[in-house]
């Protein structure tokens, strides 16, 4: 008998597959902790996202945020699905360029490039550069000057639009600039011979499940577009709404306990933002290009992490904790942000997963713990200090940590000497592939010298 949890996992024989890999098996083979991406759920999610926008207003550009995980593999398969990039230093611009992203498909963003960073992207003919302040914007133009090019340029802005999670459209941010500093820094940028200014950008936030903010953020962006029209006869090429699309991280949940922060329901579809942008979009004086820049959607659900329990304790006052092999060197916005990944237990899998457990990580750290009570502190709403799990849990069994696809290879990390896990790609073709091989004792110290 098959159970579907999902439309990529199911149980089957009492064991869970995912896209048909026995994850038991995957464990054996490849050891834990060791994260494991589908293919095909990357191509699904990438077309649903670019058809959608494109559906609802037809000259829609998305372009992938690195950010989110640059790893080669994942960025070929998003190129052959037409997707362009975002990216946010240059080393990301080379990791584009590496996977065979044409320098035009590509827009730079961040708050502190470098003058090295700008060469490059300006040597290399990238379509943008989303500038983030006048400083910034004047030392593109000296360097446009020198290398005697002419180069593409949007001003990035804080349009005073809150978001639920995590926040980057306010002024009291570090991002952007000001809007009431805008049209006098377009007047500016226009002055200068060696500049094109080509758009406006924004991005208020990350894992935007409110519908209000994304309506507000567009609608803020177009009164703005049109006065900079009527005020310097300036038609721009496009708008760029950065990213934020949201993913539901309760969708999988077959725990008792689903009492997680509205901010990680995703209970917005990508097909609503689209809607309510392309609506505000119909009151601008003239057409424009838009500019979308996913990066968690596209894969956060398209993977998971393989865990094993490697202790277990019992506290007199009734608690009960499973230590496993991954902590925050793996998954940090555990404790950077306090963030949510739904957990289940794949040795166990058909047991009733209803008894509580704290869950640890292996560092030497009092933080390194599954979604504790932190999230408070951190302006988050408080998450769930238990998992719900079977009864009899113990070590050697494999827990699976899913969505877990966005902000992986880039953020982990060897703290307390640990070794960063391997990256599995189940092909569409049924086989499994390493995508990044695990480190060895060696690659710890590759860097350093005596």
């Amino acid at each position: 008998m098959c159970t579907s949890i999902s439309k990529h996992l199911e149980v089957e024989n009492d064991r869970l597959y995912f896209d048909g890999m026995d994850l038991l098996r995957i464990a054996e083979d490849y050891k834990t902790p060791v994260f494991i991406f589908s293919e095909s759920k990357i191509r699904e999610n990438a077309r649903l996202v670019s058809n959608v926008f494109k559906q609802e207003y037809g000259d829609c550009y998305i372009h992938y945020a690195l950010k989110a995980n640059s790893i080669l593999s994942i960025l070929r398969i998003l190129k052959s699905e037409q997707l362009r990039c975002e990216v946010s230093s240059g080393g990301e611009l080379y990791k584009a360029l590496k996977a065979g992203f044409k320098p035009e498909d590509i827009v730079f963003n961040g708050p502190g490039k470098t003058l090295e960073e700008l060469k490059y992207a300006v040597e290399v003919g990238i379509d943008c550069i989303n500038v983030d302040s006048l400083y910034e914007l004047d030392l593109l133009a000296n360097l446009a000057e020198k290398l005697k090019t002419r180069v593409g340029v949007s001003i990035r802005i804080t349009p005073e639009v809150p978001a639920p999670s995590i926040k980057t459209g306010l002024s009291k941010t570090k991002f952007g600039v000001e809007m009431n500093q805008v049209v006098k820094m377009i007047r500016h940028a226009l002055e200068k011979r060696n500049l094109s200014i080509k758009g406006i950008h924004t991005h208020i936030g990350s894992q935007v499940t409110d519908i209000a903010s994304w309506s507000q953020a567009s609608m803020v962006v177009v009164r703005l577009v049109n006065q900079v029209y009527e005020d310097l006869g300036l038609e721009l090429d496009h708008i760029n709404m950065g990213g934020g699309l949201p993913e539901d991280y309760t969708e999988t949940i077959i725990e008792k306990d689903r009492d997680v922060p509205s901010y990680l329901w995703g209970s917005i579809d990508v097909s609503e933002i689209a809607k309510a942008v392309s609506k505000n979009f119909k009151e601008l004086e003239y057409n424009t290009k838009l500019y979308i820049e996913p990066g968690r959607k596209i894969v956060a659900d398209a993977c998971l992490l393989l865990t094993k329990v490697v202790n277990f304790k019992e506290r007199s006052f009734g608690e009960t904790w499973l230590i496993v092999d991954a902590g925050f060197n793996i998954l940090p916005s555990m404790r950077i942000l306090g963030w949510y990944y739904p957990v289940i237990n794949v040795s166990r899998i058909n047991e009733r997963h209803e008894s509580p457990f704290r869950i640890g990580g292996p560092l030497c750290d009092g933080e390194d713990v599954y979604h504790d009570v932190e999230g408070e502190e951190l302006g988050n709403p408080r998450l769930p200090r238990y998992r719900h799990l079977p009864m009899n849990s113990q070590p050697g069994d494999v827990l699976a940590v899913l969505h877990t696809g966005a902000y992986g290879p880039e953020v982990t990390m060897n703290f307390n000497g640990m070794l960063r896990p391997a990256y599995l790609m189940i092909l569409q073709n049924g086989v499994v592939k390493v995508i990044r091989r695990r480190e060895t004792l060696k690659d710890l110290v590759s860097y350093e010298e005596v």
